[in-house]
């Protein structure tokens, strides 16, 4: 069963990292989610997932941040590109 992350509304297949993000695993709450608020806070938990801030709350360092981490998936080697996350 394939695994896949969104950030930025662009959804990735991360299944070759099922030890991360599998059922259970540290970063298991990522799965089938967009998870873009967490790359923006750096609160890598539920906490982080249930981060009520508007865009314009963001902090200069917060965008990069998530900005790097869209580039990590995007260039990553073993995680691809799936399509965009309508809604």
């Amino acid at each position: 069963k394939p695994i896949y992350l969104s950030i930025l509304g662009e959804v990735y297949d991360v299944t070759s990292g099922k030890d991360f993000y599998g059922k259970g695993k540290s970063y298991g709450f990522f799965s089938g989610i967009d998870g873009t608020v967490v790359f923006f806070t750096g609160k890598f938990n539920e906490e982080g997932l249930n981060e009520q801030k508007n865009i314009l709350e963001f902090t200069a360092p917060e965008i990069k941040a998530m900005t790097e981490w869209s580039k990590f998936y995007e260039e990553h080697e073993e995680y691809t590109y799936v399509g965009t996350l309508n809604g």
